[in-house]
């Protein structure tokens, strides 16, 4: 098994990806870092602030997933990268696995650290 996964929006069940999640064990937590919605409209991370930003922890992954998350989430395409990161449950604190955007401009800022879904027009 890997390292559980935090997600802070990106593998929420407007995602393609909510068939492979839906079966992992879910908690809420949270890491240190403010979120932000990026010009395309989907969620992004900065890790480290003040900031805290809500997502949900998700144990039972297996290892032969990861690659297939890191393609669909962009990694290959050079446009995010899996990053470990220190994710809060309870008092509990566990090292997981999440995905970050490699662009500079992150947009804008979601100040109370809580995706709520990608922008309806």
């Amino acid at each position: 098994m890997s390292l559980p996964l935090f997600d802070y929006g990106q593998l929420s069940d407007h995602c393609p990806l909510a068939g492979l999640i839906a079966p992992l064990l879910a908690h809420p937590a949270t890491v240190q870092g403010r979120l932000f919605r990026t010009p395309s409209g989907q969620p992004t991370l900065l890790l480290g602030g003040r900031g805290e930003v809500h997502g949900r922890l998700l144990e039972g992954l297996p290892d032969r997933t990861l690659p297939l998350l890191d393609a669909v989430l962009g990694v290959h395409q050079g446009t995010a990268r899996r990053v470990e990161v220190r994710a809060v449950h309870g008092l509990r604190a566990v090292s997981a696995w999440t995905w970050i955007s490699v662009d500079a401009r992150p947009g804008t800022l979601v100040k109370d650290g809580v995706w709520r879904g990608p922008v309806r027009r």
